[in-house]
């Protein structure tokens, strides 16, 4: 018995000390940087992501609101206070109103990494242009293979870049995502989505969709099996796409530029799709910014990896 005793004081003591200095963010407590800077988006106290993603999720959540309205708040830490992702975020949509009203367009998607939880909520106005089915398939298909790797920040690219496009209406990207099995881990999004393959406003992505059905068998059955990046004889970045159909086993390649350098982001410089960022953006003399009474009424998704 004292045995005992003694080991769950010390399981007590390790559990104090491994939490000793841990953050157990709050709605009150969370910085909400949009209000200082009306061009940030990403609320990263902890340093989970690295300040290149940050900033490259600014700029393309930024071009969002500007060319949808649709406000967005994004939230990456390792603890909350309570663990329950889903009302943590409905707290922050009441305590700050995202999304403007009457359009109710606000986005609000959060990881804890430590708490191993995520969440997309989607305002009133916005559960039409993102269903529940889709912030779910979204996160099993796209978010969590990554999270289960530790890749916060690919997740995360992937992940908004995905809402991005399916928000914006690609039908390309819709059809993949709308016919397919949501709950189908493995996926040829991914390193579409991960490596951003656009080029001249089109996504790589909707040449996928285009080459789904089989030209041996006629079913719509081809995947993206493996990618590849390789430097032309002019000296030209090109990636190789192959396809296998999972009905008859014909393989396929195409050949796509790769103009990821495209993308890479400066201030006001190409960011996204062939999208130039409206003038002034990342430059001196920010404000804050500012929420406009949106109203979340329960939609999107919670989960866990």
């Amino acid at each position: 018995m004292k045995k005992l005793q003694i080991t769950l004081t010390l399981i007590c003591l390790f559990m104090t000390i491994a939490s000793f200095g841990q953050t157990y963010w709050t709605p009150s407590t969370l910085p909400m940087v949009h209000l200082q800077d009306r061009t940030k988006y990403v609320i990263n106290p902890d340093e989970v992501l690295n300040q290149a993603t940050v900033d490259s999720l600014d700029r393309e959540l930024y071009l969002l609101e500007e060319e949808t309205g649709v406000q967005t708040v994004v939230v990456v830490v390792r603890h909350i206070e309570g663990d329950d992702p889903y009302q943590f975020g409905q707290d922050i949509a009441d305590k700050y109103g995202i999304g403007h009203k009457g359009k109710d367009d606000g986005l609000f998607v959060m990881l804890c990494t430590d708490d191993r939880s995520y969440t997309i909520l989607t305002g009133d106005g916005l559960e039409g242009a993102l269903p529940d089915a889709t912030c779910r398939r979204i996160q099993n298909r796209v978010m969590v293979p990554l999270l289960k790797e530790g890749k916060w920040d690919m997740a995360m690219t992937a992940t908004i870049r995905a809402i991005d496009y399916y928000i914006r209406g690609d039908e390309d990207f819709k059809q993949v995502i709308d016919s397919s099995d949501e709950y189908d881990e493995y996926d040829p999004l991914l390193p579409l989505l991960t490596m951003g393959v656009l080029g001249s406003g089109m996504i790589a992505l909707g040449v996928y969709a285009s080459k789904k059905r089989c030209p041996k068998c006629k079913k719509r059955k081809m995947k993206v099996v493996a990618y590849n990046k390789f430097t032309d004889d002019n000296g030209k970045r090109k990636i190789k796409v192959t396809y296998r159909c999972t009905n008859c086993g014909h393989e396929m390649t195409t050949i796509h530029d790769n103009n990821e350098d495209n993308f890479r982001g400066g201030s006001g410089g190409a960011i996204f799709g062939g999208r130039i960022g409206r003038g002034g953006f990342g430059g001196g003399g920010s404000i804050g910014g500012s929420f406009g009474g949106g109203h979340f009424g329960g939609g999107g998704s919670t989960g866990r990896f």
